[in-house]
């Protein structure tokens, strides 16, 4: 039974395929209201900062999945964007990196930029399980 449900959560990959399995995984834990992904990190961006700034704060999504490699921007480009449009919500948004090869250099500059920690791509139930444990429950059963 999950006690503190999230209101959203975003994941921000440029693969299909491994947004749909993400949120399928995500959706059958049943630990958020809602589940949305972006495979243009632009877009992420902006939607961001939209829900996070300019709209009541309970629309911001909690949990933010990025992949560290896209081709439009970059995990660390989008994070060091929200830095420059003055973000004002860090304390209330857990971003965590993602990517098939997690290299220590990469891994810096994000935790620098905000980034909480990060996971090896696929996401599977036993890392959104273990990360949410660690940022969000106060019981999982």
């Amino acid at each position: 039974m999950i006690n503190d449900k999230l209101e959203q959560i975003l994941i921000i990959d440029d693969d299909q395929a491994h947004n749909y399995v993400a949120t399928r995984v995500i959706e059958k834990m049943k630990i958020a209201d809602k589940v949305k992904t972006f495979a243009n990190s632009k877009e992420a961006l902006e939607y961001i900062l939209k829900q996070c700034e300019e709209l009541p704060s309970g629309l911001c999504p909690e949990l933010i999945f990025i992949d560290f490699f896209m081709p439009a921007m970059d995990a660390e480009e989008l994070m060091r964007r929200l830095q420059d449009a003055n973000f004002s919500n860090w304390d209330k948004v857990v971003f965590i990196g993602m990517s098939a090869v997690v290299k220590q250099e990469s891994q810096e500059r994000l935790f620098e930029l905000g980034v909480r920690e990060t996971v090896e791509k696929p996401l599977s139930t036993e890392k959104v399980k273990d990360i949410y444990s660690r940022y969000f429950a106060k019981q999982i059963t």
